[in-house]
């Protein structure tokens, strides 16, 4: 499948979801609770070779907002540069995943876990970040920063006197880790 996440709503939280060829025994399933908002795939079913589904999920840009993301296989953009991310739990398998962090809040914690995953992470250059990496068989691009690496953290020269600060948490089975200040 695919997700795309990303911040403008007016609302707590908009979604359009789309699938194709998808039982009907598997629609997601929306339920809500005063500001929390669960979006999952009912597990009640079997999917062809040919079900698809796209999500895309809007969510407001003046609340913050600690996400918890559990997708499986697909492709996933979480663009959150207008959303006031305190905290990002994300979880993959085998996916191919690029997450847009913006500079709304004092501190953002994000932890990843992948699979069999390409997972890119861009920040903005203002933030001050650190970034712990932990992968089976992969690879990253950190050594190749101007960070101060101790062991498997690796952590921007500007950090302690950054007003935006992000810590980064990677675990990672096979696959690669990419950290893009833009």
């Amino acid at each position: 499948g695919e997700l795309t996440l990303f911040g403008g709503s007016q609302a707590l939280v908009e979604a359009h979801l789309e699938e194709r060829n998808w039982p009907a025994s598997m629609r997601p399933e929306v339920t809500s609770e005063g500001n929390d908002v669960t979006i999952k795939q009912a597990t009640n079913g079997v999917s062809t070779g040919s079900a698809r589904q796209k999500w895309d999920i809007r969510l407001n840009s003046d609340l913050p907002m600690a996400i918890v993301a559990n997708v499986g296989a697909g492709s996933n953009r979480l663009d959150l540069r207008e959303t006031k991310v305190e905290s990002l739990d994300f979880n993959t398998g085998a996916s191919s995943t690029t997450i847009t962090l913006g500079d709304r809040v004092p501190l953002c914690r994000v932890n990843i876990k992948a699979g069999a995953a390409s997972t890119k992470v861009e920040v903005p250059r203002s933030a001050g970040v650190k970034v712990t990496v932990q992968t089976g068989i992969g690879s990253s691009n950190l050594s190749s920063l101007q960070y101060n690496r101790d062991g498997r953290t690796w952590t921007s020269p500007d950090y302690d006197s950054a007003s935006t600060k992000i810590e980064i948490n990677f675990t990672g089975g096979i696959g690669s880790f990419e950290l893009l200040p833009r």
